[in-house]
């Protein structure tokens, strides 16, 4: 799970991928588009220093850019060794 700055939303990787909530009154929002989950495993997603996108990791063997204004991937990261990619850092630098 990750929170936004403003504290007003929130994204989490779930059974269904990755999916975003609005904190104040506990809505989903919507899911991001991303290829079935196969390895029903935590994977972790953050989002960026300034909000507008979430980065997530795969069991695929890639990392995801989503934007968060409308769900849909923005740039794909490939593990060159495949397989699942649970962990994921941001930096504004």
């Amino acid at each position: 799970v990750s929170l936004d700055q403003t504290c007003e939303q929130f994204v989490a990787c779930t059974s269904q991928g990755f999916e975003l909530f609005d904190l104040d009154c506990l809505t989903h929002i919507w899911a991001f588009s991303c290829e079935p989950v196969l390895i029903s495993v935590p994977k972790n997603i953050q989002f960026s220093d300034y909000g507008t996108t979430v980065v997530g990791g795969t069991d695929c063997g890639s990392t995801l850019v989503y934007d968060v204004e409308n769900g849909r991937v923005i740039q794909t990261l490939s593990y060159h060794c495949g397989g699942l990619v649970q962990a994921v850092a941001v930096s504004s630098t």
